[in-house]
Order: structure tokens, then C-alpha cells, then sequence
């Protein structure tokens, strides 16, 4: 298996592992074209970066790198209605838990605006996702690993930072493994620095 640069031509793959795989994410609720729109948005911001791992031209895991406050407000500017009426179609659908993370995310997003810690480090590592029959074999890992060699002048020279949720713990000590540590608890989430 290969890890290397994101290309557009990836964007449906990704989509789609995205939906498959991080089926509990804001975006995944939301729907696949907003993912998209997203893919698309981070793309053309030059400071973003991303990988997958691939083998036979099949994408088993993704990770993103960059700043995505302005991808953010464009989603919700172009997906305003949908936003808003997201949670009275989960709750047609009888999906409390989504219906849990849509308001616990909107809640966090608007409060964080009044949180300016970790602000001095402008990258952050987004997203990362593993197919769910590929995990425990150490992609996760590999891709991690793999993009800080991809670009070892960029990690050289600037501090990355993650957030996490702190309901899971497998996900912190994945990230400690990998050397992050961790640097604030807020809301939920814990931020974890490199």
C-alpha cells in the first residue's frame, strides 16, 4: 500500500469512505454532496494539504491537514436551509444520536468562536479516516507517519494541532503514540499538539 498526495480525481472515493467510515461526523449527517463541496473548498486553499493510502487504485484511508474556518462558513452559507432543517429530518428519521452530535457540533462551533486558545498554530489536522475493514492493521499509523515524511520541512517548521473527542480515549492515546501531546481540554474536546 501507497501513501500519496490527494488528487481531485480522489474526491469520490473519499466521499464515500468518508460517509462510510465517519458516518458520526457533522459532514457525514449532513450528506455526501456537502462532503464534496467541502473536498472541493480545502483543495483550492493552497495551505491545506492531504493524503490516502492506496493500493490498486483503491483509497483505504485519507488524512487532511490545514485551516478550514472558511470552508466552514462557506458550507454554511450555501447549506443554510439545509442546516437548518437537518434536525427536524433526523428526528422524522428517529436519529437521537445525530441529532446529539448536529447540536452538540453547532453548539461547540459558535462557542469556539470565543475561544482563542491554540490560535497561534494555524495548522491542524482535520480529518483522518480509515476503511473500517482495514482498521487495526496500522494505517492510521502508517499515514500519519508517512505524510510527516512526505513533508518534513513543513512539520520542521510548524506546530500542528488536532482535536479529539474526549469520550474517546483509543483516539487520544493514538494520537499520544504518535508523539502529540496533549495541551488543552474544552468543551468536550481534547486538543492535542506536535
Amino acid at each position: 500500500m501507497k501513501t500519496r498526495s490527494i488528487l481531485k480525481k480522489d474526491f469520490n472515493q473519499i466521499s464515500n469512505l468518508w460517509m462510510e467510515n465517519l458516518n458520526n461526523d457533522i459532514f457525514a449527517i449532513l450528506g455526501k454532496k456537502v462532503i464534496l463541496t467541502y473536498l472541493h473548498s480545502f483543495k483550492k486553499d493552497k495551505s491545506n494539504f492531504g493524503f490516502v493510502i492506496e493500493n490498486k487504485n483503491k483509497i483505504f484511508a485519507f488524512l487532511l491537514y490545514g485551516k478550514d474556518q472558511k470552508i466552514i462558513r462557506k458550507i454554511i452559507s450555501h447549506n443554510f436551509l439545509n442546516i437548518l432543517f437537518k434536525p427536524v429530518s433526523l428526528l422524522i428519521k428517529v436519529q437521537f444520536r445525530k441529532i446529539k452530535i448536529f447540536f452538540n457540533v453547532m453548539i461547540f462551533y459558535i462557542l469556539s468562536k470565543f475561544s482563542k486558545d491554540l490560535d497561534e498554530i494555524d495548522t491542524e489536522l482535520l480529518y483522518i479516516c480509515v476503511k473500517k475493514n482495514k482498521t487495526g492493521l496500522g494505517l492510521g499509523k502508517k499515514i500519519v507517519q508517512d505524510s510527516f515524511k512526505l513533508k518534513k520541512k513543513f512539520f520542521q517548521k510548524n506546530m500542528v494541532k488536532v482535536k479529539t473527542l474526549k469520550e474517546t480515549p483509543k483516539n487520544i492515546v493514538f494520537y499520544q503514540k504518535l508523539n502529540f501531546k496533549i495541551k488543552r481540554v474544552f468543551l468536550g474536546r481534547v486538543y492535542l499538539i506536535i
